[in-house]
């Protein structure tokens, strides 16, 4: 386990890497692109606002075999959680076919919370109630942003666990970003930044302390999620 300590500027410089420039972090090596289809996936289930990242990730998850109705799937939800509600209706009918039609293997876990939560949003969108709408959809969108800080938490905690292990550190040891961010897939917000989904820094960790989300960060979402919702040691939230 580890904890989060303190806040690190980062300074993001610029490189052409196949489909396009793409930022990085000043730790040379450190942010990598995707080279196989569970990376691409990874990298498609990232949250993020940022449309251009999406279409990157989109293109690249193309070119390594990811099949167009993931893609679609994963198109859907950036339009979901980025609040367009227009997007959403006029996606809808191609979402739900991407969903049928899905290649067994690429079904991971997002595509089931997929399958759970349409059918309830379907209800919201064909009461044509405004106010409905619109709290539906910020609930969803802080919803998810409380799971990609949580995601975020249990990357971060295995990979330094991984960097303890590898490098025989001890408990309260300080495993620098540059270090631990090595361990986190390529491809994804978090290796690339060492951000979550607001862009504020993970920071440092410490060894055998329990990330934790950023407190401005955590305001945000607090009351879209339960109170042990980050808790990395509840029972719920164990590796």
């Amino acid at each position: 386990m580890v904890l989060v300590r303190g806040i690190m500027a980062f300074k993001f410089s610029l490189i052409v890497i196949g489909l396009g420039v793409i930022g990085l972090t000043d730790f040379a090596g450190i942010a990598q692109i995707p080279t196989n289809k569970a990376d691409a996936i990874a990298a498609l289930n990232e949250y993020t606002y940022d449309k251009n990242r999406f279409e990157r990730a989109a293109a690249m998850a193309k070119s390594l075999g990811v099949s167009d109705q993931r893609i679609t799937l994963s198109r859907f939800f950036f339009t979901l959680v980025n609040g367009d509600l227009d997007g959403v209706k006029r996606s809808l009918p191609e979402f739900e076919k991407a969903l049928g039609t899905l290649p067994a293997e690429e079904a991971d876990s997002s595509v089931s919370e997929f399958r759970n939560t349409i059918p309830k949003f379907k209800k919201v969108l064909e009461s044509g109630d405004a106010n409905r709408l619109k709290t539906s959809l910020e609930n969803y969108r802080r919803e998810y942003e409380g799971k990609a800080i949580l995601g975020d938490l249990r990357r971060i905690d295995a990979a330094v666990d991984i960097c303890a292990i590898q490098q025989n550190l001890k408990v309260g040891d300080t495993v620098p970003v540059m270090e631990w961010i090595k361990h986190i897939k390529a491809g994804t917000a978090l290796r690339d930044t060492g951000t979550d989904i607001f862009g504020v820094a993970y920071g440092n960790q410490i060894v055998d302390k329990a990330p934790k989300p950023n407190p401005a960060s955590l305001e945000k979402v607090s009351k879209y999620v339960p109170a042990d919702f980050f808790d990395l040691t509840s029972p719920t939230n164990r590796r």
